[in-house]
């Protein structure tokens, strides 16, 4: 069972390998 905390740091990553991922392929 996933807490606020884990989730929130789940999607942050997530959120950072999108970003970084868009500014590879720009």
């Amino acid at each position: 069972m996933l807490g606020p905390l884990n989730l929130s740091q789940i999607i942050n990553d997530c959120y950072i390998a999108i970003v970084f991922y868009s500014k590879a392929n720009a």
